[in-house]
């Protein structure tokens, strides 16, 4: 891909941008990029994040240099990420939009409908945001690149790509606005609960997750239909009816 920069042509070989550009090429006016985190964990709500590139251009040298390191949260160190969540939230000429469902929703309609419902919150909130600042901007004139192979329930061209959160730029952001503001999220559960670990694992089961669990109890942001959490409320309320027939 090439940009002018005055006299100076800049070749940005494998550009994380390509498929933006392609999707562009075909009348799309803007490509947004969808990506969640937080599908497996015991406990927490799933996130799901939307990010826009207004656009951007081969002079900027710091929009360059900070490009480059937007990549799949999971290959990034928590440090790193707060970082970039920072310069991709608040610059001016990128828009977003971040949700979440929670574990009672999750458990209501399972958590692929609750991935699905987080990433089409996410789309509207970050419209909301757009549609104050940027030009001409609407859903209808735009297009979802989602990182995986399911499509949402909005009424907007989608074109979900597995592991887009590796290749698009856009679903690489999403992919980091989701996963820090989850984090977060988890980090005060830590300090709500203690002795659970929520701010080392995230919710996800790890052994001393499931010891905590067994140790001191299912807690409300467990979701109660993940195993083991739902063997736990089983026994919970084997044990609560077999007490209530010997009183």
């Amino acid at each position: 891909m090439l940009f002018a920069s005055g006299k100076k042509l800049i070749i940005m070989a494998n550009s994380r941008f390509e498929i933006e550009e392609k999707y562009r090429a075909r009348g799309y006016r803007h490509v947004i990029g969808v990506d969640e985190a937080g599908r497996g964990p015991l406990a927490g709500p799933v996130f799901a994040a939307a990010f826009v590139l207004a656009g951007y251009s081969a002079s900027d040298r710091e929009f360059h240099a900070q490009a480059r390191e937007v990549r799949d949260s999971k290959q990034l160190t928590a440090a790193r990420r707060e970082r970039l969540f920072g310069w991709l939230t608040e610059r001016e000429d990128f828009f977003w939009g971040c949700a979440c469902v929670s574990p009672f929703g999750i458990d209501r309609i399972n958590i692929l409908e609750a991935t699905r419902l987080a990433m089409a919150r996410a789309v509207r909130n970050l419209s909301a945001m757009a549609v104050k600042k940027l030009p001409l901007f609407s859903l209808a004139s735009s297009c979802l690149i989602i990182d995986g192979s399911s499509a949402i329930n909005m009424a907007i061209d989608q074109f979900p790509l597995v592991k887009a959160d590796q290749t698009v730029f856009s679903c690489s952001a999403a992919s980091i606005i989701a996963k820090v503001a989850r984090d977060r999220l988890m980090e005060s559960y830590d300090r709500r609960y203690p002795g659970y670990g929520f701010s080392l694992h995230k919710g996800y089961p790890t052994a001393r997750h499931v010891a905590a669990l067994k140790n001191l109890g299912v807690l409300p942001v467990h979701r109660k239909t993940f195993a083991p959490v739902s063997g736990l409320c089983d026994n919970l309320q084997k044990n609560k009816a077999i007490n209530s027939d010997e009183d």
